[in-house]
Formats: C-alpha cells, structure tokens, sequence
C-alpha cells in the first residue's frame, strides 16, 4: 500500500512535468491529433495534411500500421498520427501506448477518425476514456471508402453517409461528448490529390488513375478534404490562444482531479479494509481480552490514538468465561467421584481396623487416566472455542500438574482399636466369673451345709465382679467406637482437603494453558493486523491530505476561459456564414458532402473487365471438406437427455430442432458489413430488407424458401456493448452452415465473437463451427483500388486480404471476396462474385439435407442443456449462499448453546460441591463430638438444612453468582436483552424433604453407656440382697429359693453371654447404619441442591435460553442439512449434463477442420 501511494504520487509528479516540458517544447505550434480505430484513414489524413508522398499509410492492405506516435508539420500546425484503437495494440510498446494517450490528452485539437465499415462500442468507450475527460476541441470524420462517393449520383450512397454520420454524432452524446461536428470525406482521394512526388504510398495505379481523370485540385475538392481545413483554421483564428491555454488548464486540471480520484480512491480502499481488520480486532478482543505483551499492547494504543477511540475493553473476555465453565463442568463431576470414592476408602480402612499403606490413598482415589483424559478434553474444547490450530501435548501439562505436592491423607484406623478389644475381654472375663459362680452355687446348694452357703456368698460376690467386668467392657467398647469415629471426621476431612487441592492444582494448571493459548492466539491473531491497520491508517492519513492539496488546487486556479465544444460551434457558424448557408440541406451538402462538385463525365482510364474472382472453385473445395454425421443419432441423444434430465421444456425444445424441414445458413459477423445486403442480393433484390449503415438488424430473421434452404440474418457482432444475443449464438450453433462476413478491415470483429463462433466456448457448451463456417469480405469496392480504373491492384488486394483471413482467423480455410452492394447500389458488376455465389451456396443444398437436423440438434441442443444447467447452477449457488449465510448463523448460535450448557452444568455442579461440603461438614463434626448436646445441634440442623443459615447462606451466594453469570452471558449473547433477575425467599428455594429421618441414625448412641451400666449393676445388688436374705430365712419357700439359685445365675450368666454377643453385632450393625446414614444425608443434600436448581428463576432462565439456542441450532442444522443434500442433488443433475454434453460431442464426432 506504500508502494501504491508512492507510485500514485510520482505518477501525478511525472505526469505534470511531462506536460510543463511538452508544452514548452509546442509553444510554436498548434497541436492536432488524429484518433480513431485501426484502418479508419489516420495516416492518409496525416499524409493529406501534410502534402507528404504516402509514407505511413499501409501498402500491402494491414489495418495496423502505424505502431508508433508519428507527427509532422503543416505550417505551424503539428499533426501526431497514433496507433489505432483495436489493431494490434498487444504488439504495441506500453509506452507508445502511454505515449499516445499523454498526445491525445495534451492537444489542442482532437480528430476522431472513423469510417464506414461501421462504428463498434470499443471505439466509443476508448475515445471516453483518452479524450472525454479532458475536456478537449473534438472534431469527428467520417472517412468514407466508397471510390464512387460524390462522383455516382445516387441518394443510396448518401443515406448510408448520413446514417453513419448520425450513429456517430448519438454514440459521441452517449459518452458527454455533444455538439461535435462530424465532416464527411474521403481520405485517400484527399492523400492522392496533396501527394508529393514521387508518390511512395498504396495503391500507386489508382493514384495515377484519379490524377488523371480528375486532376489535383478536382479531386481535393471530391474528397471534401478543404471543408475540414477550413473548419480547424477558423478554430485556431477564433481562439487558438485561448484554446492553447485552455488545453494545458483542462490537462493540468484533469491530471489533478485525476490524483485527487486516487487518493480518495486509495484512502476509501484502505478505509474499508481498516474497518474490516478492525472489527476483526474488536471481535479478538472481546473473545480474548486485551493483550499482555507490551509490544502488542503498544501497538494497539497506537492503532486507539490515530482511530480516535479505544476498543471495548470487556471486563471478562469470553474465552476467560467459558475457559471457566469449561473447567468446572469437566472437573467437578470428577472431583465428587473422587471424593465418593475417597470417603468409600476410609470407611473400609476404618472397618478393617488397619492403618492404609503409604500412598494407596491417592492410587484409589485419583485416577490419572479420567483426569488426563478431562485436562485433554478442556484443552480441546477450548481449542474448538478459539477456532485456531495449535498444538499443546497434554500428556506433557499433565505430568507438569502431577509433580505439584498433594497433602497427604492421614486414616487412623486403628485408633480405639486396644480399648475396643480390652472392653470385648472385659465383657468375656464377665462372663467366665458369673460361670464359676454357677457352678460353684450349684455345688453349695446340693451340699446344703453352711460351707455351701459360703460358697453361694463367694458366687455372688463373683457373680457381682462378673457384672463390674461386663459394664467396664461395654464402656471400653463404647470409648473405642468414640475414638474411631473421631479418626474417621479427621480422616473425611483430611480427605476432602486432598481432593479439593487437587483438582484446584489440576483446575490451575489448565487455566495457565488456557491462558498461554489466548495470548498465542491473540498475537498471532492481532499482530499482523494491528501492525497493517497502523500503516493504513497513516496512509489514509495521507491520502485526505493529498486531496485536500487537490481541493485547494481547484480553489485557486481559475476555470477554463472557453467551452471548448462552444468554440467547435462558433467555427462551425462562422463556416457555414461565409458560404451562406443557413438551411438543413445546405449543412448536409458542406459537412456530408451531398452537394456534389461538377465531375467530367468521363472515368478513369484503365482496363474496364477486372477478373472475376474464383469463387466457384473455393465453394466446391469448401463442400468437399464439410463434415459428416450419421442420421438419426440425435433421436438416441435426445432420449438420453429426456431420460437423464426429464425436464419437459427441454425436451419440447429439443424436439423443436429435430423437425426442422430446411438446412439453414446463417450470416453472421460485425454490424454494416453487409450481412442483410448479401441475403438481399441472392433473393434477387424481392426481399424488403432494411440495409442501414447504423446497427439495423436487432433479432434473428429467417428467411425461409431460397433454393430450398433458410437464410438466417443475425445482429451484427459489436453493434451493442453486451455482445451477441442468445438467439444468436444458437442460430449459428444450429445452422447446418455458416458465412461469416467481415469488412475489408477483417480484425473489426472481436476476437471473443470469432472464437466463438469458430472454436466454441465450452463453459457455455457452444459447439466451433469452423468446420462448417465460409469465410467471406464483403464490400471488395472498398478494399482500395478501384476495382475498375486499377483492376491489378484490386486483384492483387483482394488475394492478400483473404491470404491474412486464411492466416490470421482460421487456418487453412476457405474464403471469398464479394461485394453485395458494389458501390452502395444494387446494381450487379461482374467483378461482384455474388453470382458464383449464389450457384456455389445452392448446389451444397443437397448434401446438407442429409444431416441437417441432426446437425442442429447436436450442435444446438448442447447449449439448451447447458443453459438448463446453468440455472441448476445458479440455484445451487443460491443454496450455497443460503448455506454460507446459514453456516455462521449455526456455528454462532451452536457455540452459544455449548456455552450455555457449559454454564448451566457448572452451576448445577457448583452448588452439589458446596451443599456436598456442608453435609461432610456436619456429619464430621457429628461423629466427632463427645457432647450429646452438640450431637444433638449438629443432628437438628441435618434434620432441618433447609432452614438452616449456612445452608441458605450458601444458596442465596450461589443464586447471587448464577445471577451475575447469567447476566454476563445474556449480554455477550443478547446485548440488549439482559434483565434483572428476582431470587425467591430461601423457603420456597429449599423446601423441606420427607427423608430426614435418616439423619436420626447417628444418634443411636446419645444415652451414656456408663450411666446405663451403673444403673444395671445397682439394681442387680439390690436384688441380689434381698435373695440372699430372704434364701437365710429358713421357710419352706426360702429352701426352694435357694435349690433354685444356681439356676438363677446359670440364667443370669447366659444372658450375659447374650448381651455380648448382641452389643458385638450391634456395633457391626451401627457401623453399616452409619455408612449408609451418610450416604443418605448426601442423597438428601443432592436432592435439596437439586430442589434448589429446579426453582432458582435465574438458572431456570439460562436453562431456558439454553433450550431455545439448541432448539435454533437444530433448526438451523436441519436446515443446513436440507439445503446441502438440494445442493448435491443439483450437482447430480449438473453433473448428468455434463456427460450429456459430452456424449453430443460424441455423436457429432471431431472436426476435422482443425482450428489453430
């Protein structure tokens, strides 16, 4: 873009200097410049001017001679002769073109040459772009090549003189250029009559011929040359000053306005693409927030400064936010099965008794391939966030994270485990006393002697230890079970603060690659275009400046002192005012040369039998080489189509071209090269059609009925900027022949109409006709020579001319020189070629009936296949433009609804982890306490979390979060569609649930085991006294009392026995209960959590946005979907096409005439 500035710059300064430089070095002359299309007369005007001998002006009959800017002197008038428009102007040298266009640009006076052969669109548009904007003295000739023009007095020759002049004076309007007189005249007559000797230019026989027929002087006066003269001598009297000035103002000023164009082209070329690379930035910004190097960041202040405004600096970028949701929704879920799994690993350690070996916790719990697999996972998904390519080797971040230290786990599980086992031996040796005592009273009672009842004293003493065993048992049991479960709270503990730490290490690790990733992707994202964004800007800077430079230019310099074409008009006035002429006739008679001079009856000397030309013998070679095709295979081609295609309309047109009746031959070539004369004259002049030299023929006329054939009369090439028409082009696709007719300058057609014609194009499947194409140059009388007074010369130009037709447009074929209209008249001469003609198109009659429909239909019918698929393509197209619009409409809406997902799973497993934290919290600290009363507090609070503060407390922060978060969201989403949102009361957040009951399974033991006990011993001495002296008494019952009291303590023994046994199981019992107590009060967390989700209105919203992106993003893929398998069916159809457009060009077979 410096380079583009720089270049514009130095152009703009050359150019000026070229013109100061230039105009001093013409200050002593008056510049005219000859302008126009190759062959239009240039040089032979330059040569009339001038009075030179002819050189310059072709010899041998090429239309493009002159290569080179050439001048000469006319008194102190220069006259440049200029390459001519449409020649070879891909030979020229760019800076002879330069050089042309600069000579066209700073002369005085500008004559635009044209002649009549016809007046194409190319012409008009370069005379606009060289000479319309600066605003120059244009004056128009029409070099009229007819040898009899003004010596035949006929009105057919004048008309087609004032059509041409007419078509010329409305092209010249249509491109600003109004009121440009145009003069009528014949520049080689003009050449030959001010030819010096010895004459060194073409066609020295007609030279000699004109000379001597008319002389000098007469001819000047026939070729109309004087009323040009006159008309630029007046210019130069009237205002050759001011039109000096005025021209170097108009160039000056131009060459200004023409920079000033630049740079407000450039500035507004480098504004769009600086507001596309910054909205670009913005976009990276907003998605990746603002950069951290201080370079980048210098940058871009550097970029805010000359913009005039910062970008939006958002306050979390969009990466950062998802990067966020993302983590917490892949490691979350994997953080809770952690700690599941953690708390399953105490609670099996705790009931094996046994201390866990070193490191097993963590073997367990974490397991590296689920963690490596969601950090991959993260990076991944935040790779597709990002939409750029870049390579991080996860295995790699995550043994990185692994070398962090993790706290490690403390399991005490064997803590209580000797006075557990010291309260079961207890309990035993209990149990073994009151045995003893059993047998022992069982032997003193059978005995029934005061030793017995020594015995039975010493049984109940033991009886009474045995119980003092027992109970100290049971409250070394019930010590132990306390001491473990306080291992067990710090055990949970210990192990919810691994886990956490873990996974916020991993959480860390990830986020520090998010990061590094945002920041590699922002500056390679943003560098470049920051960097380039700054030197457009400067550039634009620039720009304005250079057309404010321009602005004040214009403000300074004064305007032109004359309307150039005012001046033009004056001299026309000043013209026809001194010949006195005033009305319209007497214009037409000065300007067109319809007043004619007296002419001497007699005519140039010279042979008055010309040769014929052999046209028979060039129609019989053209027959014998026209292809072949074998009949009836177009019926085979056109049921494929119908099978293929199955498209009515089609097939109807198809079917249309089979059943044509006649051969056609159609005429084709440039506008006024005498396509509607030739038809004319084979019809024998019964046709009435109308012959204009202006573009006439507007559509395709048939004419059907000639010699059994259909002539076909087509719109001239070039006569319309938009080119041959459709109809066109498949009547000359479809003709079983074609003529293609050029004017004596033969590279008049366009070279994009002659391959057309004669090679094809296969984009549009329009079949090359050079096989079957005659090449014929009508309008010979206007080769040159005079055909009657030089016969020799006219031979000899005419071979030439069809030698460079063989050479140049096709090689090898086969052509002839006609002339339809020999001198403008339809009178017949016998140098005309029109009869052989006529008998050479007649006698191919019959060989072309053999395959004429089948030639249509296969030459033809392709280009109806490609036009059908053409509009496939075109609707294919449309579909993809909806697919391209529709694609990024999903892929926004689709990411949207991931991040949506993402946020709403985070919410969700945010508050699982904080409520499954304060359940943990609760359960430890209940299992740990040695008060009832705080055990019991802990156990209401589990019983009524739903009103419990810290459980509302971490409800309403979590709402407050979803709230911002949601709000956060809906505005990246939806800017102008955030909203406030109302949290509900705490009650109707967290209602209370049905399963609270399973917190009352902690609190089987809240009673004292050692109260209990005492209060079991005490009552069994008090009973054991009363036995005692009630068995003493001596009564009949006391006796039978003490026979039983053996029995007594067996019984009392075995429930001892029992009660063990029972207190052992129940300890199993009570831990399975608690375990599955826990498991309960976190299912109970889980579902307040979940109550809580499901009523929370903000979440509920962003849920609901969630759906509805999703439901869009479905719609949109549906659609997607839809359109793509449209799309591929289309092809389907458009690839059919294409194999039966290439099947057509089977049947048809290869042209033999080959085509170089």
């Amino acid at each position: 873009m410096e380079r583009e500035f720089a270049h514009l710059v130095s152009t703009v300064t050359a150019e000026l200097k070229k013109i100061v430089k230039e105009r001093m070095h013409d200050l002593d002359s008056f510049n005219i410049v000859l302008f126009g299309r190759t062959g239009a007369g240039k040089s032979c005007l330059k040569n009339a001017f001038t009075g030179g001998d002819g050189t310059g002006a072709s010899l041998d009959g090429k239309p493009d001679c002159t290569t080179k800017v050439q001048s000469e002197r006319w008194g102190p008038i220069q006259v440049f002769d200029t390459p001519g428009i449409g020649g070879s102007m891909d030979q020229i040298d760019p800076e002879e073109l330069e050089k042309a266009r600069r000579t066209a640009a700073s002369a005085d006076v500008v004559v635009l040459c044209f002649d009549d052969s016809n007046q194409r669109a190319l012409e008009f548009q370069t005379v606009a772009r060289w000479i319309g904007d600066y605003q120059k003295v244009v004056v128009a000739v029409l070099n009229v090549k007819n040898p009899k023009w003004r010596l035949l007095h006929t009105p057919t020759i004048a008309t087609q003189v004032a059509d041409h002049v007419q078509h010329i004076r409305e092209e010249l309007a249509r491109i600003g250029l109004v009121r440009v007189p145009v003069i009528a005249l014949h520049a080689q007559n003009a050449m030959f009559a001010n030819a010096a000797s010895p004459y060194q230019g073409p066609h020295p026989q007609t030279c000699s011929a004109n000379l001597a027929a008319y002389g000098a002087t007469r001819l000047f006066d026939l070729s109309n040359m004087a009323v040009l003269e006159e008309l630029l001598t007046e210019l130069i009297r009237l205002g050759g000053a001011e039109l000096r000035l005025g021209s170097t103002h108009r160039f000056v000023t131009a060459s200004v306005a023409r920079a000033a164009s630049g740079f407000r082209r450039l500035r507004e070329e480098q504004g769009r693409l600086v507001d596309v690379h910054e909205r670009g930035i913005a976009e990276t910004i907003e998605i990746l927030g603002r950069p951290e190097s201080e370079e980048l960041l210098t940058s871009l202040t550097e970029l805010e400064r000359l913009r005039g405004s910062q970008f939006e600096d958002p306050y979390s970028s969009r990466a950062a936010r998802f990067g966020d949701d993302l983590l917490a929704s892949r490691l979350t879920p994997l953080e809770r099965a952690a700690h599941e799994r953690a708390l399953t690993f105490i609670e099996e350690a705790m009931a094996a008794r046994t201390t866990p070996a070193e490191r097993a916790f963590e073997k367990v719990v974490f397991r590296d391939e689920e963690m490596e697999m969601a950090a991959e996972a993260a990076l991944r998904d935040f790779h597709r966030f990002l939409e750029r390519s870049f390579d991080v080797v996860v295995h790699d971040v995550y043994q990185e994270f692994k070398n962090q230290k993790i706290p490690p786990v403390h399991i005490n599980a064997a803590r209580g485990k000797w006075l557990y086992r010291a309260g079961i031996g207890s309990s035993v040796l209990g149990i073994g006393t009151t045995a003893g005592t059993v047998f022992a009273g069982f032997i003193a009672a059978n005995i029934w002697n005061p030793l017995g009842w020594g015995a039975l004293g010493v049984a109940v003493i033991a009886a009474v230890a045995g119980l003092a065993f027992g109970v100290a048992g049971e409250m070394s049991r019930t010590r132990a079970t306390r001491e473990r479960e306080r291992a067990l709270a710090s055990a949970r503990a210990s192990a919810r603060e691994a886990v956490q730490r873990m996974f916020t290490l991993l959480g860390e690790r990830i986020a520090v690659e998010f990061g590094k990733v945002q920041q590699a992707v922002l500056a390679e994202g943003v560098t470049s275009p920051v960097a380039d964004t700054i030197r457009r800007r400067a550039i634009m800077g620039r720009c304005a400046d250079g057309e404010a430079v321009s602005a004040r230019f214009h403000e300074d310099v004064p305007g032109a002192p004359h309307d150039p074409q005012r001046r033009a008009e004056e001299a026309v006035q000043a013209c026809e005012s001194r010949r006195g002429i005033s009305s319209a006739w007497g214009r037409r008679g000065l300007w067109l040369g319809e007043t004619l001079p007296d002419v001497p009856s007699a005519r140039p000397s010279g042979p008055r039998d010309p040769d014929r030309p052999d046209v028979t013998a060039t129609l019989l070679a053209f027959a014998a080489s026209l292809p072949s095709v074998p009949q009836g295979v177009s019926r085979v081609w056109i049921t494929e189509v119908s099978s293929a295609l199955g498209d009515a309309a089609l097939d109807r047109s198809l079917r249309e071209l089979s059943r044509r009746t006649e051969p056609s031959i159609v005429f084709c070539g440039d506008y006024d090269s005498g396509k509607s004369s030739l038809i004319s004259r084979l019809f024998g002049g019964t046709l009435h059609i109308r012959i204009s030299s202006a573009p006439e023929t507007r559509t395709v006329s048939e004419y059907r009925h000639w010699q059994s054939l259909t002539l076909v009369d087509t719109p001239g090439f070039q006569a319309y900027a938009s080119g041959p028409s459709r109809e066109t082009t498949l009547a000359i696709a479809t003709a079983s022949l074609v003529v293609l007719v050029f004017t004596p300058g033969l590279t008049l057609c366009d070279p994009v109409d002659l391959d057309c014609v004669l090679r094809g194009n296969p984009e549009r499947a329009i079949p090359g006709r050079a096989g079957r194409t005659l090449l014929v140059v009508n309008r010979a009388d206007s080769l040159g020579p005079d055909p009657e007074g030089a016969p020799a010369e006219f031979a000899t130009l005419r071979e030439r001319k069809l030698e460079q037709l063989r050479r140049d447009v096709v090689r090898g074929g086969h052509g002839v020189c006609l002339a339809a209209a020999p001198y403008g008249t339809s009178t017949p001469e016998p140098w005309d070629g029109m009869h052989e003609f006529a008998l050479g198109l007649a006698g191919l009659r019959e060989q072309l009936k053999v395959d004429h429909a089948d030639v249509a239909v296969l030459s033809g019918g392709p280009i109806l296949v490609a036009e059908y698929g053409a509009r496939l393509s075109a609707e294919a197209t449309e579909l993809q433009g909806a697919i391209g619009g529709l694609s990024p409409a999903y892929q926004s809406t689709d990411r949207l609804f991931n991040e949506a997902a993402a946020l709403v799973k985070e919410r969700k497993e945010a508050l699982y982890h904080r409520v499954g934290r304060l359940m943990d919290d609760l359960i430890s600290r209940a299992l740990s306490t040695e008060s009832a009363e705080s055990r019991n507090a802990l156990i209401h609070r589990l019983e009524h979390l739903a009103t419990d503060t810290e459980f509302v407390g971490i409800g309403s922060d979590w709402s407050q979060e979803t709230i911002q978060k949601t709000a956060t969201f809906l505005d990246v989403c939806e800017r102008r569609l955030a909203r406030q949102f109302d949290r509900p009361a705490a009650r109707e957040r967290f209602p209370e649930l049905k399963r609270l009951s399973e917190a009352r399974r902690l609190s089987r033991h809240a009673a004292s085991p050692a109260a209990k006990a005492s209060n079991e011993i005490g009552k069994i001495a008090l009973v054991a006294q009363k036995v005692e002296k009630f068995a003493l008494s001596g009564t009949p019952v006391a006796r039978l009392v003490r026979g039983a009291g053996p029995a007594l303590t067996l019984i009392t023994g075995g429930i001892s026995v029992y009660q063990l046994v029972v207190d052992l199981r129940g300890n199993a019992q009570h831990e399975s209960d608690r375990t599955k107590a826990i498991k309960s009060l976190h299912a109970l967390g889980d579902a307040w959590a979940e109550e809580a989700i499901e009523t929370d209105a903000p979440l509920l919203q962003l849920a609901e946005h969630r759906d509805w992106l999703r439901s869009v993003a479905f719609a949109l893929a549906t659609e997607l979907g839809q359109l793509e398998s449209d799309v591929a069916h289309l092809r389907e159809r458009m690839a059919a096409c294409a194999n039966l457009i290439h099947r057509a060009e089977t049947l048809l077979g290869a042209d033999p005439q080959k085509v170089e």
